[in-house]
């Protein structure tokens, strides 16, 4: 019987330490950049650095599509009224698209 002890003493004491997890680490989102988007603002950046685009209005997804961002400067925050009808144009062709996609597709 002390051999048996024995023995779970020497097993106890050749077994491994606790071992801590891993720290976390930071990855990269599968989330890929969209071209067309990209493609978008650049003209909007080349027309407003020449002086061309005056104001913007604009609404955005972000990232995941459940979260939007909004914002209104230059001449379309000093002159509301001609941005409202811009943004009324806008909701039109997007209202387009809408009627467009397949009836079982996403609305």
């Amino acid at each position: 019987m002390a051999e048996h002890l024995g023995s779970s003493k020497r097993a106890a004491s050749m077994t491994k330490p606790a071992t801590t997890p891993a720290p976390l680490r930071l990855v990269r989102s599968a989330v890929k950049p969209c071209q067309e988007t990209i493609d978008a603002l650049t003209q909007l950046l080349d027309l407003a650095i020449r002086g061309e685009v005056t104001g913007i209005a604009f609404a955005c997804s972000v990232r995941d599509g459940s979260r939007f961002i909004t914002n209104v400067t230059g001449r379309c925050f000093e002159n509301p009224t001609f941005t409202r009808g811009a943004l009324a144009f806008l909701q039109d062709q997007v209202a387009t698209l809408q009627h467009q996609l397949p009836r079982d597709g996403p609305r």
